[in-house]
């Protein structure tokens, strides 16, 4: 026996314990005897958190269907507003393009909110100054947190601002071009409509808690569940002017979704299709390219013509980043967090230009 410790035969026992336990096993071998496969623990896991994520992204949609039922009522019923209820009740502005208009607007408050928690929405130029000025006065962290105060809804001032005027922002094209809310641009809304959409998308509340929504690493998969149930709402406007909702039951019959036939496709189907479609190609460009692969790999083509909200080519992109990643290590040694991040630049810069 060995004296300070337990004998000799028990640690070895001990240690055979640990190693089975260690050991890789099959999946059966997690669940009891005569326990259905559907039962171990296990799949339990698995289907909770299939559930969960369910449930997440279930919570994700009502709040951004939220964040555009207080934007479309807020800019209907603001007195000012005058000249937008008179367009959209004389066709002027049909509630197609109203409701179009409102969805670019809460993609330009997603996009913020994404950006600003990632910190890639500020170029290397800026003072740390002017970026403290625009997270003070102008970003949607700002908001996002006076949003919680209900009783400071109305105590904000102006928000509306010139892009041109905020320090340290770069030039923002796309959805946040002149024309692609032209009608909502020029029109009023009260801070506590605003603020009420931004709540909606920036915060969950389940059984009592409130919880901050994550965009800093929401990803493909989430996004595009989000895109997809916004092609099923269908907006209706009251002859008078005053009031925006979103159909329901048989009125929803028609929705874009359905006109347009345009269906999200799941992680693990894109992920099939980049195995089957893309990784022959990256290993044919390899063979074909030993002393310059990564330039003939950053030279593809990748093109979706349906991209949605970009699933396959932001999949894509991670492939062929990976595959930059690791040939740039294989020439030249580096920090494994270098290679990954300026292959997935490389890759991702590639994509887009497609």
């Amino acid at each position: 026996m060995d004296r300070g410790g337990p004998p000799a035969d028990l640690r070895r026992a001990a240690l055979r314990r640990l190693r089975r336990a260690l050991a890789p096993r099959p999946r059966d071998a997690l669940r009891p005897e005569g326990q259905p496969v559907t039962e171990c623990p296990l799949e339990a896991w698995r289907s909770a958190g299939r559930e969960e994520g369910t449930r997440a992204r279930e919570h994700l949609r009502r709040g951004v269907e939220d964040a555009l039922i207080a934007l479309g009522q807020g800019f209907l019923s603001h007195s000012e507003n005058g000249e937008l209820r008179a367009e959209l009740q004389s066709g002027a502005l049909s509630t197609k393009d109203y409701f179009n208009q409102l969805l670019r607007l809460v993609y330009r408050l997603i996009f913020l909110l994404t950006v600003e928690e990632r910190g890639l929405l500020h170029p290397d130029g800026p003072s740390d100054a002017a970026k403290a000025l625009y997270a003070k006065g102008y970003g949607l962290r700002r908001l996002r947190e006076r949003s919680v105060k209900r009783s400071a809804h109305d105590l904000l001032g102006p928000l509306g601002r010139d892009q041109d005027r905020v320090p340290g922002l770069p030039a923002l094209a796309g959805i946040f071009a002149a024309n692609q809310c032209a009608a909502l641009d020029g029109a009023k809304l009260e801070n506590r409509a605003l603020l009420l959409a931004v709540f909606k998308l920036a915060w969950l509340r389940e059984d009592g808690s409130l919880s901050r929504v994550n965009w800093r690493d929401m990803g493909p998969e989430e996004l595009g569940s989000v895109y997809e149930s916004l092609l099923e709402l269908v907006p209706q406007i009251t002859k008078d002017g005053r009031q925006f909702a979103f159909a329901t039951g048989g009125e929803t019959k028609g929705n874009a979704r359905k006109t347009t036939g345009s269906y999200y496709t799941p992680d693990s189907l894109v992920q099939v299709l980049l195995d089957s479609a893309l990784e022959p190609v990256i290993a044919d460009t390899i063979a074909k390219n030993p002393g310059n692969a990564v330039e003939a790999l950053l030279g593809l083509s990748i093109v979706d013509p349906a991209c949605g909200s970009g699933h396959f080519l932001l999949a894509a992109a991670r492939r062929l980043a990976a595959h930059v990643a690791r040939l740039r290590r294989t020439a030249r040694p580096r920090p494994p967090s270098t290679g990954t991040r300026s292959g997935r630049s490389s890759a991702a810069a590639s994509s887009a230009s497609t």
